[in-house]
């Protein structure tokens, strides 16, 4: 049997008195497409920040690929927050050519597919886009990475139907 991709075991966090994970355990093999629900507070984006990384005190054991969450698993992991990370004066453009920089997987042709697309101007600078057009640049640099688990908090907040559609292919073509 192989080690599945993500594997997180008696997961615990808190802020202060206020538990938000209690022991969560779980195990996603590769090529699974898997959501996580529910209300807002209950930790989701806790347990996302813990792992990749962002959050190290919590009590639990979290493996990726067989690893914990370190400089080594970075290449593995691609996680988009719920807010916006690209500088506001770049353009979709500028960001994808900066983020090809950081990650050697980076797949520029399929990032100019997906502002293709997405319909998405390569030249406009993003703090002039609506929130939704954000959003799907940030999609498209995450995705064009080409990481083996891509960690998507709040994967549709601001996108229009047609939009979420499309971006649904991309993500089952991707794990297929």
């Amino acid at each position: 049997m192989s080690t599945p991709l993500l594997k997180v075991k008696d997961l615990k966090k808190s802020y202060g008195d206020h538990q938000v994970l209690n022991g969560i355990s779980y195990e996603i093999p590769e090529g699974k497409i898997v959501g996580l629900l529910g209300p807002n507070g209950c930790g989701k984006t806790s347990m996302i920040k813990s792992i990749v990384g962002l959050i190290n005190d919590y009590e639990g054991e979290i493996l990726i690929d067989g690893e914990h969450p370190g400089a080594h698993t970075k290449e593995k992991v691609a996680y988009l927050p719920e807010k916006n990370y690209l500088p506001a004066w770049m353009t979709p453009k500028q960001a994808i050519n900066y983020m090809a920089d950081f990650y050697k997987n980076f797949n520029k042709d399929k990032a100019y597919e997906m502002l293709r697309t997405f319909n998405l101007p390569e030249k406009q600078k993003i703090k002039t886009m609506s929130k939704g057009m954000q959003r799907q640049a940030a999609l498209i640099t995450a995705i064009a990475s080409s990481p083996d688990y891509l960690l998507l908090d709040e994967a549709f907040d601001g996108l229009d139907v047609v939009i979420r559609k499309a971006l649904k292919g991309i993500l089952v073509e991707g794990v297929t």
